[in-house]
């Protein structure tokens, strides 16, 4: 591409003719934002704003205005340079112009966006556009269509990352779709291939999504360690998932869904894993609020620091969303792939995932209404932040060895 000598400067505002291939389209209000990139696996990417879609795999010259993002001027403000540049875009393209070049450059993005668009208007068809929207967002990464007063009820009530793409959808259908195979007398290694290349085409699908990465990543050292017949540490797949990605793109070091991604999972495999050996118990109820609670706790200054605020009660929420999450998911995913092919009998088997929903947005509710539930302490200094992890690492290392 032509702009590569601009990827860590800010050129002026000026005009420009790139080449490259579409990998992922979303629909705004003012019509679409392509981003397009040189290749298969490469590093120079930018977004163009026009007002055709464009199928992902199709390969165009666009003509246009181009300009790097604005820095942040206010605290607290969002920040589109770094947020852009997590995810390897350098620069934004406003097109005055675009030519198809090769409508089909690689096969593999016009296939799995033909699967996405199947899959998001059976959900339109079977569903109320609010919850088809939710849907869409969870199971496609899709969230063109979803409703912001749902999504920021979610987010102020503490449970917004269940709309995100995370390790428990690449878990519930890679290792099903793993165990599936095995268990009609495959061997382990083609379980695995098919398995691990399944979950490829699915974070491609859903736009690779900084939590969809960690728990591909994290997914196929699972599988491989199950067939070479190792131990799998979720400490050690989580650490090689998370250099990798920085190796791919430095930037995602100041992304906000990369640190709490990461900081969950060290949440769950390290904090709870020191504590639960002091508290014993066979209690579920007991143990998934300890599992919440090692969560709020590891990314607590996270939050702060992007958010300035905190819910107090999402603690007990999570509680009873994540384990119903899972009957969220399986009924979400087998009621679209049967609806593709009969919708009445799909809209039936997905019905239990919409009533799960609707009672998660009466909790959120619940939760939002009470009046101490968000403690607003504001943004955490450095120091603090590293004092803070300083002391937890201390005691939860002093709890493993007691």
């Amino acid at each position: 591409m032509e702009y590569t000598s601009y990827m860590y400067s800010h050129p002026p505002v000026g005009n420009c003719t790139i080449k490259g291939m579409v990998y992922k389209v979303t629909e705004t209000d003012y019509g679409y934002k392509l981003y397009v990139k040189d290749g298969f696996f490469d590093h120079k990417r930018v977004v163009v704003t026009c007002d055709v879609r464009y199928t992902p795999g199709t390969e165009i010259e666009i003509e246009g205005e181009y300009r790097p993002f604005e820095k942040v001027r206010n605290p607290g403000e969002f920040d589109s340079e770094k947020f852009y540049y997590s995810q390897k875009i350098y620069l934004s393209v406003k097109a005055d112009n675009i030519k198809i070049i090769s409508r089909d450059k690689h096969p593999i993005y016009s296939m799995t966006d033909t699967i996405s668009e199947k899959l998001r208007s059976t959900y339109n068809e079977m569903l109320d556009s609010k919850y088809a929207a939710v849907y869409e967002a969870m199971i496609l990464g899709k969230k063109d269509d979803l409703d912001v007063k749902v999504s920021d009820l979610f987010s102020a009530a503490g449970i917004g990352h269940i709309l995100a793409i995370s390790g428990l959808h690449i878990s519930l259908i890679g290792m099903g779709l793993y165990k599936i195979i095995r268990r009609t007398g495959a061997g382990f290694v083609l379980s695995m291939l098919i398995s691990g290349s399944f979950i490829i085409l699915y974070g491609i699908m859903t736009g690779n999504g900084v939590s969809t990465v960690r728990a591909l990543i994290m997914f196929i050292i699972a599988v491989y360690a199950n067939v070479a017949g190792k131990t799998y540490d979720m400490m050690s797949a989580a650490s090689l998932a998370a250099i990798i990605s920085l190796v791919d793109a430095p930037y995602l070091i100041y992304n906000c869904g990369f640190m709490l991604s990461y900081l969950a999972g060290c949440g769950i495999a390290y904090v709870y894993d020191g504590i639960r050996k002091i508290i014993k118990t066979d209690n579920k109820i007991l143990n998934s609020f300890v599992v919440s609670l090692c969560i709020q706790i590891t990314t607590l200054p996270v939050i702060l620091y992007f958010y300035f605020q905190m819910p107090i009660l999402s603690v007990f929420l999570n509680i009873i969303v994540i384990p119903l999450m899972t009957v969220v998911m399986i009924s979400g995913i087998a009621g679209v792939v049967v609806g593709c092919f009969l919708v009445p009998v799909g809209e039936f088997i997905a019905a239990p995932g919409v009533m799960l929903l609707k009672l998660f947005e009466m909790l959120c509710q619940l939760t939002t209404d009470v009046s101490w539930n968000i403690v607003t302490p504001g943004r955490p200094g450095a120091v603090s932040i590293v004092v803070y992890y300083a002391l937890l690492i201390l005691i939860v290392h002093g709890v493993r060895n007691y």
